[in-house]
């Protein structure tokens, strides 16, 4: 499972690809490039990425584009094993890329860098209020 924006780039590398994107403009986006790059292999999904996409679990690997004020359990969840999830954590303003994997039946955690993403709004990620504006409108 990946973000939008990399769905399609990303598409040749793997089987089948889903993605969730929670803005409608850049799910639009991101249909419209699948489609120019005729990746036939690609699912989309309009609504929360940190709940994820239950009906197609468990995941081999999952790529999140935003950062979290922690892993979404939900994500953890669907990991199958083996599964490795990527995911930058941290405050609003300043995140660790983190890599959590799925071995035998346990879930390791450990910090990979330093980075900084967009937050990632939903459930379990910061609300509307805490991103400071909704980047729909």
């Amino acid at each position: 499972m990946f973000s939008s924006s990399v769905a399609g780039p990303r598409s040749h590398l793997v089987a089948q690809v889903f993605s969730i994107e929670r803005i409608p403009a850049l799910l639009q986006q991101a249909r419209d490039n699948i489609h120019r790059a005729g990746a036939k292999n690609v699912s989309l999904l309009m609504g929360d990425g940190t709940i994820g996409w239950r009906e197609y679990a468990p995941y081999d690997a999952i790529l999140v584009g935003a950062g979290a004020p922690s892993i979404p359990q939900p994500l953890i969840d669907q990991l199958g094993e083996g599964g490795r999830l990527l995911i930058p954590v941290g405050d609003r303003d300043k995140q660790k890329l983190v890599m959590a994997e799925r071995k035998g039946g346990e879930v390791t955690v450990h910090d990979v860098a330093p980075v900084r993403f967009v937050p990632l709004v939903g459930h379990h990620g910061w609300s509307r209020d805490d991103h400071g504006g909704d980047p729909e409108k």
